[in-house]
């Protein structure tokens, strides 16, 4: 059992990526383990610091865009979500302003008809065509 890695034959197993990392940070030799056995390779099997350094920058890397894909989608949710709460608070908005209009229009209406002044016909003739009206039911 020398060093920190017993030989694959001992132990019947391959190195874990913890062993290959462990042996890297103790400064073993370059080739962390030697297979004696034939595998299907037909060769030993070396892994060395370059290889090691090597999955670590594309670990790291397939990782960093991960994390900036996740931020973008994370930034636009974000901006969606308060789009969507200016949208609520004006369609609420305008919500009360048509509800107003109507007990205005109702209001006149229910004038007229009671009293059968042409003033209360004139004010709902004219509210009924202001341009704000007309601005409610054009935002679809």
């Amino acid at each position: 059992m020398g060093g920190l890695l017993m030989n694959p034959h001992d132990t019947g197993r391959r190195p874990s990526v913890l062993d290959i990392l462990l042996n890297a940070i103790a400064g073993s030799s370059a080739s962390i383990w030697h297979d004696k056995s034939p595998s299907t390779s037909g060769g030993n099997m070396r892994i060395n610091l370059s290889v090691l350094n090597k999955a670590a920058v594309g670990t790291f890397l397939a990782l960093a865009t991960i994390l900036a894909c996740a931020a973008l989608l994370v930034t636009r949710s974000v901006n969606d979500e308060r789009r969507a709460a200016a949208d609520r608070a004006e369609f609420r908005q305008l919500g009360i302003d048509l509800a107003a209009a109507s007990d205005y229009l109702t209001a006149e209406a229910r004038g007229f008809a009671v009293t059968a002044d042409d003033q209360h016909l004139t004010n709902h003739g004219a509210r009924s065509m202001s341009p704000r009206i007309v601005t409610v039911w054009s935002t679809g």
